[in-house]
């Protein structure tokens, strides 16, 4: 019997690409990045990257995964954002 294991999906599997110019209440504009992915398991998760979206815009994510109740977090670092990744990946 072939015993396959799959990789274990973390920070470096995410591809971010333009989301939107986000405006604040004083108009100050933030461009963001999104990358999404979708695990084995059916749960998606989205990683937002820009000073509007609970994250500083320098090194900082914020993170949100589907079917997971109440599961918004930020201000991840890339080793936080992996570690989440791993942590979704292990719900059945």
């Amino acid at each position: 019997m072939l015993c396959t294991q799959k990789k274990v999906k973390d920070f470096n599997d995410l591809v971010f690409k333009d989301h939107l110019i986000a405006k604040d209440m004083s108009n100050r504009i933030s461009v963001t990045k999104q990358a999404k992915i979708t695990f084995d398991n059916g749960i998606e998760l989205s990683m937002v990257f820009g000073e509007l979206f609970y994250s500083n815009g320098i090194d900082t994510y914020k993170a949100w995964a589907s079917n997971v109740e109440n599961d918004l977090r930020g201000y991840l670092t890339k080793d936080e954002v992996s570690e989440y990744m791993k942590e979704l990946q292990r719900k059945g």
